[in-house]
């Protein structure tokens, strides 16, 4: 129902020397994703393992039957990421089964622009509040309010 695979770097020249170095690192923000040479399951279970969303497919039933959630994902004046793997964890939580296929390859073009330690920055603040936000929610016995201010920081 779902698969997704190998995910490489693809630097706008001139890559930065110490991004190149750093790019063990540097998988969150690059998406870099490598599972090896064999056909793997997907778990509901094992988040380590899923892909990443700039290379997974899911069935069209299945996407129409899960929706991303509107709280995660890029909009204006709030940085949650992770939507992608919100949706494969609640898809392969309902039984869908999902693989990792490594012959399924794409390059992921890292602009200028990312190779910065304030994109990196970036990066990361935006997976804070989004572990922060699916915590919260995950957690909260009422609804709850988490918003960011002006896209950077938390008020809560």
């Amino acid at each position: 129902m779902l698969f997704g695979g190998r995910i490489t770097p693809k630097y706008e020249a001139p890559a930065e020397k110490w991004v190149i170095e750093s790019e063990a690192v540097l998988v969150g923000p690059y998406a870099i994703r490598d599972f090896g040479e064999r056909v793997l399951p997907l778990s509901a279970e094992d988040e380590d393992h899923f892909p990443f969303g700039a290379n997974w497919a899911v069935r069209a039933a299945e996407q129409r039957a899960f929706r991303y959630d509107p709280e995660l994902g890029p909009v204006p004046n709030r940085v949650r990421n992770h939507e992608e793997t919100d949706l494969i964890h609640r898809l392969l939580a309902s039984g869908a089964t999902g693989y990792w296929i490594p012959e399924a390859m794409v390059e992921h073009c890292i602009g200028r622009d990312r190779q910065t330690v304030r994109y990196i920055a970036a990066y990361y603040e935006s997976w804070g509040e989004t572990l922060a936000f699916r915590t919260a929610a995950a957690t909260a016995a009422q609804p709850f309010w988490l918003a960011s201010r002006g896209g950077y920081g938390l008020d809560c």
